[in-house]
């Protein structure tokens, strides 16, 4: 278990790092850019994410996962890597003209063809980095975080203050996987040679189809709505819509995405040993919950003081869009790690088809309302989205042989420390309404407020992540004398 613990501060400080980079940087970018350009990039990203679940075909979860992982598989996963994603990279570089005339929108092109190269070198990095994975090696992963988030803001930046607009955000994207292609190559995950190989590729495909087919469907649900707004509505819509799902999403990338990424190695090394998995699953619901939820509360408390505060008066309608999609954060912990476990105990074809009956629901949901209200489309999508979100957790439990409702049980001390937590906020909102404070004042208490809150609840109600909270201060005395 320590080394478990090792690799999530690892992968967590890393991440955190990168994340407060990367956050700096959209704070400057939203006073340098527009939302109508924010929204042109926005359409060009959800092209490339599509491409890139066809480019990975799974073979970063099959590396991660494969019980005897031979040099011909290794091999093999980085020959098929390379070959899908530069014939990929081809269909998009003659699809680009045809993209960018159905948008109506010509700066897609250049757009396209930027991030059409960062789709050349990613196979270069993504066998290296799923094997850095496997290897619980979060060591180097924690630089290769911080290098990429670097580089982007650092090469984002640059370009936007010289006013190269939406472009700057692709040679961003761009920089980030050079940044991080040249780490993993000059690092120890580099003495490892791949010889060119498919004599295993039966074995690959086989795992490959499937996490496709699962990955397909989640990428072009998540996706979609920008695609669908960018021909419906227009770009300032997309670029709204992006701003606001930008938030909600960086608290789950912040804490949801870390940990779920450690998990996977640590519950696939469990698997391998054919150890039990119910209670690890129970465990992660009461630790993502008592962290998720007074987080996704604050931001539900705040949004308005938040959007204006960190992008500025352009962004204040991303606002009511946030304080619908944060709903869906208080449903994280049940679904987070659900991909993780069907994965890993070899029912991904479950998984895969409660997620094609999902997207297909909310993509409807989307087409459907957004003609009439941009909001009344995003509040079905939340329907539809918690409504998974429980049929999923009711068959991961039983598939497990745990009860759902033992999973609910353990996030009762989490919402008894949630509500504890945010007190202090809540009393700062009210305070806010004392001219003398001001809504920044009250964003500033709360924000200050919010942790010594949260950890004297969590001790008040005595809820088991406490215990992690001790060891880590065991070590700090530790190690500080």
């Amino acid at each position: 278990m320590s080394d478990f613990r090792r690799a999530v501060v690892q992968a967590t400080t890393g991440q955190y790092i990168s994340l407060l980079i990367g956050f700096a940087s959209i704070l400057v970018l939203a006073r340098l850019l527009l939302p109508e350009e924010v929204g042109v990039f926005s359409v060009g990203a959800s092209v490339l994410a599509i491409i890139h679940v066809f480019r990975d075909f799974g073979i970063a979860q099959y590396v991660v996962r494969e019980p005897e992982l031979t040099d011909v598989k290794l091999g093999t996963c980085f020959s098929l890597s390379v070959v899908i994603a530069w014939i990929f990279a081809g269909f998009l570089l003659a699809a680009v003209p045809s993209i960018a005339t159905f948008y109506e929108q010509p700066g897609l092109k250049t757009v396209l063809w930027i991030l059409s190269a960062g789709l050349m070198l990613v196979p270069f990095n993504s066998v290296r980095m799923a094997l850095l994975r496997r290897d619980m090696r979060f060591d180097i992963l924690f630089f290769a975080d911080i290098a990429s988030a670097s580089a982007n803001a650092v090469v984002a930046i640059t370009l936007a203050l010289l006013g190269y607009g939406f472009v700057s955000l692709a040679w961003g994207a761009l920089a980030s996987i050079g940044a991080t292609f040249l780490l993993v190559q000059l690092s120890s995950a580099g003495d490892r040679h791949f010889r060119p190989a498919f004599s295993e590729w039966r074995s690959v495909c086989s795992f490959g189809g499937l996490a496709l087919s699962l990955n397909l469907v989640t990428r072009v649900g998540n996706k979609a709505p920008d695609l669908i707004i960018g021909k419906s509505s227009g770009m300032f819509e997309v670029g709204i819509l992006s701003r606001a799902r930008g938030l909600v999403d960086l608290l789950q990338t912040s804490f949801l995405n870390t940990i779920s990424t450690v998990t996977y190695s640590q519950i696939s090394r469990k698997f391998r040993e054919g150890k039990p998995l119910g209670q690890d699953y129970l465990v992660a619901v009461s630790y993502l919950s008592v962290i998720a939820w007074p987080c996704y509360a604050f931001v539900l408390i705040n949004a308005a003081q938040i959007i204006r505060l960190l992008f500025g008066p352009n962004w204040d309608a991303s606002a009511a869009l946030v304080e619908v999609l944060v709903l869906t954060g208080f449903f994280a912990p049940f679904w987070v790690f659900n991909g993780t476990f069907f994965t890993t105990i070899g029912k991904i074809g479950v998984q895969f088809r409660i997620q094609a009956v999902s997207h297909f629901f909310k993509i409807c949901a989307w087409l459907l309302a957004i003609p009439y209200d941009l909001m009344a489309a995003i509040a079905a999508y939340v329907v539809v989205h918690c409504a998974t979100v429980v049929v999923s957790c009711i068959v991961l439990t039983r598939t497990l042989e745990i009860r759902a409702s033992d999973a609910l049980r353990r996030t009762l001390l989490s919402l008894a420390v949630t509500i504890g937590a945010i007190s202090v906020p809540v009393l700062s909102q009210i305070a806010a309404l004392d001219q003398r404070i001001g809504a920044n004042g009250s964003l500033i208490l709360s924000a200050a407020a919010l942790a010594p809150c949260w950890i004297g609840a969590v001790y008040l109600f005595r809820h088991p992540i406490r215990r992690e909270i001790d060891i880590g201060i065991g070590k700090l005395r530790a190690a500080f004398g």
